[in-house]
């Protein structure tokens, strides 16, 4: 996704911090990025920081981290945030000590339903890839191997696996597609792609409508 013109790549590393300048130093970096990345919009000599909305930033940013620390799964009103943070590895982290892992596992469903009795009927994969793309942390991955070969290990969403499901699982859900089991009992967030005219399969290059 990164190769787009209208996409911002922003690495994990590049949001970590430690005090007030490393906080200062990752807003003007951040905007200096941003602002080169869409130069073609903004033009060349746009001027999105001056110092006190650099200040401004940086007291959201401070405000921001001390609020989240103290919290766990329940956001804040004012800032949107909410504790239990992970490493880039998955664990957990608290004023930088390792609190445990909270990786929520990936489960998907929508497949066409005229082939719903079909023995066998499965869901699409297509939004998988987005899905691991922009959440790369969730536990099961797809991709295609040698020989053009679907390897998928995230979990489709039947009557059975939801009962294993809690509220840090991912659904991707392939909208105006057939699910087994209703996504308003899936406990956890939902992601819905409206794969019909767009085709995420990453070996079909004669996708519809771009």
């Amino acid at each position: 996704l990164c190769q787009y013109d209208n996409v911002l790549c922003i690495e994990y590393e590049e949001l970590l911090f430690s005090d007030k300048r490393e906080i200062e130093s990752i807003v003007k970096n951040l905007t200096n990025k941003f602002s080169k990345r869409f130069e073609y919009f903004f033009g060349a000599n746009s001027d999105f920081l001056g110092e006190d909305k650099v200040a401004s930033a940086v007291e959201r940013l401070e405000g921001m981290s001390q609020v989240s620390a103290g919290l766990t799964e329940q956001p804040d009103p004012k800032y949107g945030v909410h504790g239990g943070h992970s490493n880039q590895d998955g664990t957990g982290m608290s004023d930088g000590k390792v609190i445990g892992s909270f990786k929520g596992r990936l489960f998907y469903c929508g497949g066409a339903q005229r082939f719903l009795h079909n023995p066998n009927f499965k869901y699409s994969t297509f939004g998988l890839f987005l899905a691991k793309s922009l959440f790369p942390d969730f536990e099961g991955n797809v991709e295609i191997q040698h020989g053009n070969k679907l390897s998928n290990s995230a979990t489709p969403l039947t009557e059975d696996t939801i009962k294993g499901a809690t509220g840090k699982d991912l659904l991707i859900v392939h909208s105006h597609q057939h699910c087994k089991v209703p996504v308003e009992e899936f406990p956890g967030p939902q992601l819905h792609i409206n794969a019909e005219y767009y085709d995420l399969h990453p070996k079909h290059l004669g996708n519809r409508n771009g």
